[in-house]
């Protein structure tokens, strides 16, 4: 296990957080930093790339000074919630917790299935560190599209394009 208080973020890979798509596909602990150094957020996924091409957290951090990403590859994945959590309680970031600004307007939509559905769609979220939620939008909003491609129905006279 990691001790938090033998770790020095100014050691560790970082990039730009405007640079994020450089970050490596790699599994770890995620840390978001200010110009100087002060720790804001941080998170852990099993492919820190694909976490922060859509982070939930990206406005806020890009009103800071310049921002960066600096990340801990941590190969074993089953020990990724309890670093996150030893060094969240360490840093104390102030993201961390802290509520999110709703930025799109969404609306909730229930669907049913069956068990094996069920199964199989827990299965696929954990495997691409997706929601379930996230994984239905996807798929409805490529339904949508191809519907539209089809001309099976009319592009929306608002925007012409999906929210995603």
């Amino acid at each position: 296990m990691i001790n938090p208080e033998n770790l020095n973020l100014a050691t560790l890979p970082s990039v730009p957080l405007e640079k994020r798509t450089q970050l490596p596909s790699i599994s770890g602990i995620y840390f978001a930093l200010d110009a100087d150094g002060v720790v804001h957020y941080i998170g852990r996924s099993v492919d820190i790339q694909q976490r922060w091409t859509q982070h939930h957290r990206l406005n806020q951090l890009s009103a800071m000074h310049s921002p960066r990403i600096a990340y801990l590859q941590v190969s074993d994945t089953s020990l990724l919630p309890a670093i996150e959590e030893a060094l969240i309680e360490w840093f104390k970031p102030s993201l961390n917790g802290a509520l999110v600004a709703k930025t799109t307007s969404k609306y909730p939509i229930v669907f049913y299935t069956n068990s094996q559905t069920k199964e199989l769609l827990d299965r696929l979220s954990k495997k691409r560190n997706r929601s379930i939620s996230n994984l239905m939008e996807t798929l409805a909003i490529q339904e949508v599209e191809a519907a539209q491609e089809s001309g099976e129905i009319e592009k929306s006279k608002q925007s012409g394009e999906m929210e995603g």
